[in-house]
């Protein structure tokens, strides 16, 4: 008797394990559907969904029943149409209460396979409907959203004001510029890509520097606070030749290399689109112009547009 009820278990395990489903009816309004197969009614949508539902079910090994109150749970479903697509969704209720509750979107009726798939396994198992997206189980809103991006604001600016270098021969204060572009990403980050150039006032010495980084707003206001962060590429050149321990015949001295830039400022008007903003920044670079590590730093006056 204990072997052949060991054998039992073993061959009819799914029948041992499963639950019992009661599904109720479809509620939300649906009207009639039409298209160039013809037209679909509200009821038969919702009877197609309730049978999709019971498929699901069925095929993953539990059991539906059409008693309510002998069932381990109760499903819930309803669909809503919004615009071209339907909102379906599904209740797990336990003595009246729900315990869990999903919905997903099909754009359109040919999705709703799919759709109730993912639903169904979803309010089994009690976890978000987005862990159950498998290869072959896809939507195609999700599959729209993987190539349908948010558009990012572009502005172009120019700025100038003045500045300095540092920790380089012939290094002193002159006239700093900058140019490039600004992405939002969104509201509070945006990333940015410029030139800058520094250059001493009565020697030879300047720094050009190309940066790619972000700009971090403190707030979503008009005018907002920043900070900034960039990786740099420049080229450094040192003033030599007038370098007043040269005593022969000297020559000026560039070399290239990476650095990074920080700083911060204040953007105005960013609600216009034409705008405003004073920036302070500094860049350290990371290689040697005639055994020195070169630097510069600047404030500016950037219009964007």
């Amino acid at each position: 008797m204990k072997t052949l009820t060991l054998f039992l278990a073993f061959l009819f395990p799914l029948t041992l394990l499963a639950d019992s489903f009661f599904i109720g009816p479809v509620s939300g309004e649906i009207a009639n559907i039409s298209n160039d197969q013809g037209t679909t009614s509200g009821k038969e949508i919702k009877s197609t969904y309730r049978a999709l539902i019971k498929n699901t079910l069925e095929s993953q090994g539990e059991t539906v029943t059409q008693n309510k109150k002998g069932a381990d749970w109760e499903l819930s479903p309803s669909i809503l149409k919004l615009g071209n697509s339907f909102i379906m969704s599904l209740l797990k209720k336990k003595n009246g209460k729900v315990v869990f509750a999903e919905k997903l979107k099909a754009t359109t009726l040919t999705d709703a396979d799919v759709v109730t798939d993912r639903l169904v396994l979803a309010v089994v198992n009690e976890e978000a409907a987005s862990k159950g997206q498998t290869v072959d189980k896809v939507t195609q809103a999700e599959t729209r959203g993987t190539s349908v991006k948010t558009k990012a604001q572009k502005q172009f600016f120019f700025g100038f004001g003045p500045g300095a270098q540092t920790a380089i021969k012939g290094a002193g204060q002159g006239f700093y510029y900058t140019l490039g572009y600004l992405w939002g990403l969104d509201h509070q980050v945006s990333l940015r890509l410029n030139l800058e150039g520094v250059s001493a006032k009565d020697t030879e010495a300047r720094m050009f520097i190309v940066g790619i980084g972000t700009n971090y707003y403190f707030n979503r206001k008009k005018h907002a606070p920043y900070v900034l962060g960039m990786l740099t590429y420049g080229s450094a050149t040192a003033d030599i030749k007038n370098d007043p321990t040269c005593t022969f015949w000297c020559s000026n001295v560039s070399e290239s290399g990476f650095g990074l830039s920080a700083g911060g400022g204040m953007h105005f008007y960013r609600t216009s689109s034409v705008n405003f903003a004073v920036e302070a920044s500094y860049n350290q670079g990371f290689y040697e112009v005639a055994s020195e590590n070169p630097g510069s730093y600047g404030v500016k006056i950037k219009i964007l547009w």
